[in-house]
């Protein structure tokens, strides 16, 4: 804050790296993923290729702590026997998420084509006045043009065309996983359990059809925090030290994670949107 207060933007002053004196360039952390530059791009590290901060494994370090079953190489327990169709939206995650289910050992992943490829216009969607769609994996008309453009992989790939023969197809997928055009957000598509695909066949809904239910972001971390807490009664008795233990959660976010973590003994503390508020 002080800094703030004291700064004006005469005060800022743009300096090149190859300009800038050693003690602050001592200072810098390169971050970058697993592949660094080679040749003459990488005279853009100024001698500190040593220090290079891969924090694409850093990420997938952090995201194997998560697991709650694990294989004996770390992976996650059942990820290889999971059939799992991702679509990308034409956005970020099309390399990162794909090679973060890898890690945990999930080997049966397909990347919907059409949703694939970098392109900030969003061709899969309409833009048409009064028509308009977004590429939000937790808009049930996203999860709609998924799987119209997963059908289209599936009919290419029945007609023999190279590239389409490990397309899984909705009826051999076990989930659909969106994630929106920066990758931080993710919409989940799952078949319904049958006595419910009857239920949906008399009433569909915009979200939910016999075929695919689209679950929303509240649930999915409804579901994942009763699901941490089932697995620590499981192998505990009791959920350790509950009195000590709360959740963190935006305002915006739903009241059955906090009701979920009070009927187990957890506090909860609501705040303002934002990562660094719940951080």
């Amino acid at each position: 804050k002080q800094y703030i207060e004291k700064m004006t933007p005469a005060d800022v002053k743009l300096v090149s790296l190859g300009s800038a004196p050693p003690e602050i360039l001592e200072r810098l952390h390169f971050l970058g993923g697993s592949e660094p530059l080679r040749g003459d791009e990488a005279r853009a590290y100024y001698g500190r290729e040593d220090d290079l901060i891969d924090e694409h494994a850093r990420h997938v370090e952090q995201v194997k702590s998560f697991l709650l079953r694990k294989n004996a190489d770390g992976t996650m327990e059942g990820g290889a026997d999971l059939n799992i169709v991702y679509a990308a939206f034409n956005g970020s995650g099309r390399r990162g998420v794909p090679r973060i289910l890898a890690e945990l050992g999930c080997r049966r992943v397909w990347s919907i084509s059409g949703l694939d490829p970098l392109n900030g216009f969003f061709p899969a969607f309409r833009s048409d006045p009064g028509r308009e769609q977004q590429p939000d994996p937790g808009d049930p008309r996203a999860a709609k043009v998924a799987l119209d453009e997963l059908e289209k992989d599936v009919r290419r790939r029945d007609r023999g065309e190279r590239g389409y023969e490990s397309c899984i197809s909705w009826g051999e997928a076990d989930i659909l996983i969106g994630t929106d055009p920066d990758a931080d957000r993710c919409g989940v598509v799952v078949k319904p359990p049958p006595r419910y695909a009857a239920e949906l066949e008399r009433r569909p809904t915009l979200r939910a059809a016999p075929g695919h239910v689209l679950v929303y972001a509240d649930d999915i971390w409804t579901l994942l925090l009763w699901y941490r807490l089932h697995v620590e009664i499981e192998r505990e008795g009791s959920i350790l030290d509950a009195d000590r233990k709360f959740i963190a959660l935006s305002h915006t976010t739903t009241d059955m994670i906090a009701r979920l973590a009070r009927k187990h003994g957890l506090g909860v503390l609501k705040t303002w949107v934002g990562f660094a508020w719940l951080s």
